[in-house]
């Protein structure tokens, strides 16, 4: 056994998980159940994506689609684990102010209209598979291009069903004129529960 401030003396380290007990100040144990590797899990891991978004050189007005539906690889290290969506982040080659939402879903809406240049059309067969829409407003212009971000959202969320990816969607809530198929890049932090 060992304190508080120690490395434990006891529990399963190399391959199946186990139990290690790790004792508190005034004698309490606290039992941990370990799995995977069969370390306590202490800090987790992080990871960011960046998503080219294909656009068309023309102006988007507010509802329609930017890009279409875009897959998300890899926002796990592991098929149908949940996690942390922590920020979301969105590099523009123009300069750009308007508020964009981020429509994030556990499975493919495959009966929804999610076609870039037209209106978002959601169904009722799709309802379900929406997990988060994420609202980003806050804008920083960078002399010709700009950076829009939303922090510290700590969303829990799911991959789609036996894999390590969500699929997620751009909406124009304002008029944003794209003078490039690749205008902008959609960045998703993603962490341990």
């Amino acid at each position: 056994m060992s304190s508080i401030g120690e490395r434990p003396t006891t529990g399963s380290g190399g391959g199946g998980g186990g139990n290690a007990n790790i004792t508190q100040v005034g004698s309490t144990n606290v039992n941990a159940t370990v799995s995977g590797n069969g370390f306590l899990p202490v800090g987790g891991w992080s990871t960011k994506v960046a998503q080219a978004v294909t656009t068309t050189a023309v102006t988007y007005t507010t509802g329609q689609v930017i890009g279409g539906l875009l897959t998300l690889a890899d926002v796990t290290p592991n098929n149908d684990q949940r996690f942390l969506l922590q920020s979301v982040s969105v590099n523009c080659k123009s300069n750009q102010t308007i508020q964009l939402d981020v429509i994030f879903f556990n499975a493919n809406p495959s009966g929804s209209t999610i076609t870039n240049g037209s209106a978002l059309a959601i169904v009722t067969a799709d309802y379900d598979k929406i997990s988060e829409v994420v609202h980003i407003t806050d804008w920083t212009a960078l002399n010709t291009t700009s950076f829009a971000q939303a922090d510290n959202l700590a969303r829990l969320l799911s991959p789609t069903s036996g894999s390590a990816n969500v699929y997620a969607c751009i909406v124009a809530r304002g008029s944003l004129t794209s003078g490039t198929t690749s205008e902008m890049t959609l960045n998703v932090k993603t962490a341990s529960v």
